[in-house]
């Protein structure tokens, strides 16, 4: 499976706040790769930077890239935004694009990932980022039990 590191760690914030994946409007797979994750289905992950697994249905790729547009603290593109996070959180992490790992040494890193949020997501609302850090905790105890 090919995955942008926030797109595995958002995985694991929502099974922390007991999301059910259900399909999405844009017609991403987020729901389908997410249930394999949770379930335990995933040997091994490539981390990307861009498009990956997750996209590959989305209304918003387009010629291999998001064309997804946000206004949020400086970014006006949803992928630029995404780059920035994911080089931070493999940066904490000690991990590089393409490195394939299993989802337990994955797991193995959150709690660097955990302690780094607040840099990591420094351009987002520090309660949301609290919320999320919560969130992602309660995913990182229940994930191993599944």
């Amino acid at each position: 499976m090919r995955l942008r590191i926030h797109h595995f760690f958002d995985i694991i914030r929502d099974i922390g706040k007991g999301i059910e994946f259900e399909p999405h409007p844009y017609g991403h797979s987020n729901h389908i790769v997410a249930r394999k994750i949770r379930d335990g289905e995933v040997s091994e992950i490539e981390l990307v930077m861009g498009c990956d697994d997750i996209c590959e249905r989305c209304v918003h790729k387009v010629n291999g890239h998001c064309d997804d547009a946000i206004h949020h603290k400086g970014f006006s593109g949803k992928e630029e935004y995404n780059n920035f996070l994911d080089s931070r959180i493999m940066e904490v992490c000690g991990l590089h694009e393409h490195d394939i790992l299993m989802p337990c040494e994955l797991l193995a890193r959150g709690m660097l990932y955990a302690g780094k949020m607040e840099w990591i997501y420094s351009v987002n609302d520090p309660e949301h980022t609290a919320g999320r850090k919560m969130d992602f905790l309660k995913g990182l105890k229940i994930l191993p039990e599944k």
